[in-house]
């Protein structure tokens, strides 16, 4: 069963680069609304789990997005529920042996295990 635990809530894309990707033109306005509302609903859930979250709406820039990218480089960490909303999720080298996973509407929700 996945849950947010005692760890944080890992949304990707997070809301810095969602409106990074609808800037560049990557992704439609349409796609954008979507994935920023979807965005707002799970920090609404973080913050009621007093969890914290990669990602926040905020009235001024806090990081970027090429910046959050290069943090988030590497395997995928444990006592993190990453979740993914449609069109996104990480290369194959990200993953490891012992992740979890529910694909739940249009976001797929993956606990990876802690490493033994």
């Amino acid at each position: 069963m996945l849950g947010i635990g005692s760890g944080v809530l890992g949304i990707v894309p997070s809301f810095t680069c969602t409106v990074d990707a609808a800037t560049r033109n990557t992704i439609s306005i349409e796609t954008r609304n979507i994935l920023l509302h979807q965005n707002l609903e799970l920090q609404l859930v973080a913050a009621e789990a007093k969890r914290r979250t990669n990602s926040v709406y905020a009235a001024r820039e806090l990081t970027s997005c090429a910046s959050q990218q290069k943090r988030d480089e590497g395997m995928l960490r444990p006592r993190i529920l990453y979740i993914f909303l449609h069109g996104f999720e990480p290369p194959a080298n990200q993953w490891g042996e012992k992740a979890s996973c529910e694909t739940i509407s249009d976001a797929r929700f993956c606990d990876i295990a802690e490493r033994s």
